[in-house]
């Protein structure tokens, strides 16, 4: 049991750094949206 929790522990885990990957990948792509928009 104590293996499975740990499974589960792992997997939450990924999936927060999986979410904060998307938002800084997010934010990125926005500011780069803004830049693209000055420049031209």
């Amino acid at each position: 049991m104590a293996g499975l929790l740990t499974l589960n522990e792992k997997r939450e885990k990924q999936h927060q750094v999986e979410q904060r990957n998307q938002q800084a990948l997010n934010n990125s792509l926005r500011y780069i949206n803004s830049v693209k928009g000055k420049i031209i």
